[in-house]
């Protein structure tokens, strides 16, 4: 199984998609907060090992779930 999480991350949100074996089996929305990455870190520990994390580097917008990303998984 191999599981790929997109992030197209924005401003205030990210919108989430989640594909293993390249269906998407998931969509929702995280706010950059506590909430959204905690929200974001239950879906990434369902997985026996750790999916693909892709997403485009935006600068300030991204600076936060980059710095989250690294420091939980």
């Amino acid at each position: 199984m191999h599981a790929v999480i997109g992030i197209d991350v924005s401003k205030a949100t990210s919108q989430v998609a989640v594909a293993v074996d390249g269906k998407v089996v998931q969509n929702f929305k995280i706010t950059h907060d506590v909430f959204g990455f905690n929200q974001l870190n239950t879906v990434i520990m369902q997985f026996n090992t750790f999916p693909d994390i892709v997403f485009e580097a935006t600068g300030v917008y991204s600076r936060r779930l980059k710095t989250f990303l690294e420091a939980n998984n």
